[in-house]
């Protein structure tokens, strides 16, 4: 309980028991523990002052990587750390409330969070997530900090995201469209991709370089054998400054498979034993037996399997994540301390069969409560991102404007209600 690291590294080992070449990328926490004062605890209060918890985006904590690092049996060779940023168009975090460069970041937040890994070779890293909206300011300032700081340090990363409808980042395609006879129709966002393409690991003659020793992504892409064999030593690649490097082609030829041991085979003796044949008797006895009744034997009652209590998923102790939008907030009527932030995700939609009930509805009001706030906000995600089956009543009061179903709309509508942008929930 409350022990990511162990949880993690018997995951990996499990993985690596069955294929001991795979890859284990181990996101972080969201939520530390400072130890801010003697005596802090897991599941402490927060506090408004010294809090006991030093906040950071969904997956992107690991500030605990440095004591307690995941060392499978296997050893680390497999063990990629992966952590998520974000920018403020998610959530405006403290650490963007001044005009921030890269330094402040790295002494802010970036270092002590997950920089750090890579910079003191504890261990490699890919940075899982990182995106946004292209909104000429403070959004795409952090973008464009964190991709020079990947391609100076030569960190790996993927990008969230490709798809559209992401709301809080928005993606690299705008649009996307199907008509019969015509196919598929893409748009891209090209101010997006052209800020992001600079942090794809190419030669500087526009090979792409993928991260698979044999396979190359693309028509324009080359394997990481191909880039060492005919690339590195030449002319480089766009991270770390330009360099070439003499790094060498690594034989990827998989090991043939064992042949399992085939259990002997018992070899049947060449003349088997006959059993004798029993003479029966010339008069067998006449006298017909009894068949007595049988009684059926008499099953055991089957005492019903007591139901589990299901423990209420945990909330984060500090103010609950905000969730994605349809429309990006900007700049947050309030900002809550230390309020952490999910990354985004893209959330199946639950259908709307509530029943009548003709008591008055508090739209909103996941959770039954009464009242509408974060807490509202964590429940509905939860149900949303981990496919949770709504209640009835959570259907009704979730559908907040009245299409029917439970979407990712309905929660970014509730969000504006909490912040305060928008004075009334339900349909209109």
């Amino acid at each position: 309980e409350n022990n990511w690291a162990y949880a993690a590294t018997k995951c990996a080992e499990a993985i690596l028991d069955v294929n001991p070449h795979a890859l284990i990328l181990v996101e972080g926490v969201e939520q530390s523990l400072s130890g801010a004062q003697a005596g802090d605890y897991w599941g402490i209060a927060d506090r408004r002052d010294n809090s006991p918890y030093i906040g950071a985006w969904w997956g992107g904590n690991f500030r605990g990587a440095r004591e307690n690092p995941i060392v499978p049996k296997q050893g680390t060779s497999q063990i990629v750390y992966s952590p998520h940023d974000y920018g403020p168009s998610v959530y405006a975090q403290t650490w963007f409330e001044k005009d921030f460069t890269e330094k402040t970041l790295l002494d802010d937040y970036w270092y002590d969070t997950w920089a750090y890994i890579n910079a003191e070779d504890i261990g490699p890293e890919l940075i899982g997530e990182w995106g946004g909206h292209m909104d000429g300011k403070e959004n795409q300032k952090w973008m464009t900090l964190l991709r020079d700081y990947m391609i100076n340090h030569h960190i790996n990363h993927t990008f969230w995201c490709l798809n559209t409808n992401s709301g809080d980042t928005g993606g690299l395609w705008d649009d996307l469209g199907f008509m019969a006879g015509q196919g598929t129709t893409i748009h891209w966002n090209e101010p997006k991709y052209e800020l992001f393409e600079e942090a794809l690991w190419q030669t500087k003659s526009g090979k792409y370089i993928g991260l698979d020793h044999q396979v190359a992504l693309g028509k324009n892409g080359i394997s990481l054998n191909d880039f060492y064999a005919n690339y590195a030593a030449t002319e480089g690649s766009n991270l770390d400054g330009g360099k070439t490097s003499s790094g060498k082609p690594v034989d990827s030829t998989p090991a043939p498979t064992k042949e399992p041991t085939k259990a002997p085979t018992q070899q049947p003796t060449a003349e088997p034993t006959k059993e004798p044949t029993q003479t029966p008797t010339a008069e067998p006895t006449k006298e017909p037996t009894q068949t007595p009744t049988q009684q059926p034997t008499q099953e055991p009652t089957q005492q019903p399997t007591q139901e589990p209590t299901k423990e209420p998923t945990q909330q984060p102790t500090k103010e609950p994540t905000q969730q994605p939008t349809q429309e990006p907030t900007k700049e947050p009527t309030q900002q809550p301390t230390q309020d952490p932030t999910k990354e985004p995700t893209t959330a199946p939609t639950q259908e709307s069969q509530a029943p009548t009930n003709d008591a008055k509805i508090i739209y909103g009001d996941v959770n039954g409560d009464e009242k509408v706030d974060v807490t509202d906000l964590s429940q509905m995600a939860i149900n949303l991102v981990d496919k949770k089956d709504f209640t009835a009543e959570q259907l009704k009061r979730s559908d907040v404007d009245g299409d029917g179903k439970v979407t990712l709309t309905d929660l970014a509508t509730i969000r504006q209600f909490v912040s305060k942008k928008i004075d009334k929930l339900g349909p209109q």
